[in-house]
C-alpha cells in the first residue's frame, strides 16, 4: 500500500542521458539520470511546486521527466512521469511560460496518474536502489534566498562553528541552532575483519557517520600524531556499514605506531 506523500518526498526536474527508464531496469536509472532542479513536497498545500530559469547549460531538446522520491532509508516509494510535449525548451526569451505538471502528464513510468479519486500515486520500489543525487547548491536553496550572504558551502549560517557543507553532507538544517557535536571519534572494530575470531580483532581510532542519502558529496578522513595535521598525516580508511552509515578509521590498530593520534574529516563536494 502506498505511503501518502509527506516532508520525505523530493521531486526532481531532469532527464536521462541516452537511456530509456522502464520498471524493470530502475536500479539503472539513478546512474543516468541528470538533476536539473530539486524541490520538496509541500505538505501545508499538498503539492509540489518550483519555478526553473532555463539556461545555455540546460539540456535543450532532451525529454523531461519528473521523478518523485520518498528519500528515506526505509519504505522507498518513486513516480516517474512525463509527457510528450515535456521537450526542453533553449534558452532565451520565451513567448510564453512552459508548465509541466502532473495533470498534464500522459505516462507514468513508475507509479500512477490522473485516476478516479487520486491525481499522483507513488509505487514500492527497493529500498537499496540508488536515487538522484544534489549538488550543495540545490540543497541551499530549500534554505536561503539568492542573496543570503551565509548561503556559502564554507560559510555557517547558524554559528555552530560547523560549515554548511558539513551539514549538507549530514542531512542537517543549516538554519536551525544545535548544539553539541556532530560525532565522536572512538574506538571502533572494522567490518573487514568480522570473519576473524573475536579476540583476533583491532580496535581501531574511528567514527561512524550516516551521510545524507543524496548530497553529492565525498567523504574522506585523515590521521595525525597531533592536532596541527601539519606531518606524518596519513589517509583514514573508509568502509561501508548496513543503513547507509559509513566508518572512517585509522589503517593502523591502536597501540600500534605514534601514541597519540588525532582524526580529522573531509566534505568534498564531488565536480
Amino acid at each position: 500500500m502506498a505511503t501518502p506523500l509527506d516532508s520525505s518526498y523530493v521531486f526532481y526536474l531532469g532527464y536521462f542521458a541516452d537511456f530509456t527508464p522502464t520498471p524493470s531496469n530502475v536500479a539503472d536509472w539513478a546512474e543516468n539520470w541528470e538533476t536539473i532542479d530539486a524541490v520538496n513536497y509541500n505538505t501545508q498545500y499538498s503539492v509540489f511546486n518550483a519555478r526553473h530559469e532555463v539556461t545555455n547549460t540546460d539540456p535543450i531538446g532532451e525529454q523531461g521527466y519528473i521523478w518523485g522520491v520518498r528519500r528515506t532509508r526505509d519504505d522507498m516509494e518513486w513516480i516517474l512521469i512525463t509527457d510528450p510535449a515535456w521537450i526542453w525548451p533553449s534558452d532565451g526569451v520565451l513567448e510564453q511560460k512552459v508548465n509541466w505538471m502532473v495533470g498534464s502528464a500522459t505516462e507514468a513510468i513508475i507509479g500512477y496518474i490522473n485516476g478516479t479519486g487520486y491525481q499522483m500515486v507513488t509505487s514500492p520500489v527497493s529500498n537499496t536502489t540508488p536515487i538522484p543525487v544534489i549538488s550543495y547548491d540545490l540543497w541551499a536553496k530549500k534554505f536561503f534566498a539568492d542573496t543570503d550572504a551565509n548561503a556559502g558551502a564554507e560559510d555557517d549560517a547558524n554559528g555552530n562553528n560547523v560549515d554548511n557543507v558539513i551539514e549538507f553532507a549530514l542531512d542537517i538544517d543549516p538554519t536551525e541552532a544545535t548544539t553539541g557535536p556532530l560525532f565522536t571519534p572512538g574506538v571502533v572494530k572494522s567490518p573487514s575483519e568480522t570473519a576473524l575470531p573475536e579476540n583476533e580483532q583491532s580496535d581501531y581510532l574511528g567514527v561512524v557517520i550516516q551521510p545524507s542519502i543524496d548530497a553529492d558529496i565525498q567523504v574522506n578522513g585523515w590521521v595525525s600524531p597531533d592536532i596541527h595535521f601539519a606531518e606524518n598525516v596519513s589517509a583514514a580508511v573508509v568502509e561501508s556499514l548496513p543503513d547507509g552509515f559509513i566508518l572512517i578509521r585509522d589503517s593502523q590498530p591502536i597501540g600500534v605506531g605514534s601514541k597519540s593520534k588525532f582524526l580529522r574529516l573531509e566534505f568534498t563536494e564531488n565536480q
